[in-house]
């Protein structure tokens, strides 16, 4: 096997011990991203958590509740519930059962309107093409 896969692998098994030993300890997670393009970062992140050892229900809290919780918003968002802001998906699949489920999104709610996924897509993948040919040009100007 490459060199470069294996170090990739070593490196992603410890960011996997170091992430349950984290969550084990009571030290809150909350999912985001390092990476600039929209898109399916956050499942991903979900994914790794689960990889990492968290069931799919506490992967889900790293992007639910956790965050409320941080954002002392709790009373505001994190949890489906009357008087609290409605930005959710809604799944074809159970992410319970698969975290991989919340890549099956039959509809998503954000800023009361319900908008379709496959017109979202679109979109995201028009801004993360715009976003690369942006980096690349200040790339080229840096040089």
């Amino acid at each position: 096997m490459p060199k470069h896969i294996l170090k990739f692998r070593h490196k992603n098994e410890i960011q996997c011990r170091v992430t349950k030993i984290m969550q084990s300890l009571g030290i809150p997670l909350l999912a985001g991203t390092d990476n600039a393009y929209a898109g399916f970062n956050l499942h991903d992140e979900l994914e790794y958590f689960v990889m990492a050892g968290l069931s799919e229900a506490e992967a889900l809290q790293t992007a639910t509740i956790n965050p409320a919780k941080y954002m002392d918003q709790e009373d505001q968002m994190g949890s489906i519930e009357v008087n609290k802001s409605a930005d959710l998906v809604l799944l074809n699949s159970n992410p319970l059962e698969n975290i991989r489920n919340t890549r099956d999104i039959h509809k998503v709610i954000f800023k009361n309107q319900i908008l379709n996924p496959d017109s979202l897509l679109q979109d995201v993948k028009i801004f993360n093409k715009d976003l690369k040919r942006k980096i690349a040009v200040q790339k080229e100007r840096s040089k």
